[in-house]
């Protein structure tokens, strides 16, 4: 499950809470402080490497690059 393991990834960045939401029939969507930063098709699942690069992309600077 893509959303299980994008959550994992994240939720131990501090200052980041993590919530999962049961979404349509292959609707996967991910929020950043109430803006989208990722919608994925319903055709085509994305890796969740995909999800996390744009999800990261979206949160502070503080926050968002921990490589």
């Amino acid at each position: 499950m893509i959303a299980a393991r994008v959550a994992a990834e994240l939720e131990h960045l501090p200052d980041v809470e993590v919530q999962t939401k049961k979404g349509g029939l292959g609707e996967l969507s991910v929020d950043v402080d109430g803006k989208r930063a990722f919608t994925g098709s319903r055709i085509w699942y994305p890796t969740p490497t995909t999800v996390i690069k744009k999800v990261r992309a979206m949160l502070p600077e503080s926050l968002g690059d921990t490589s």
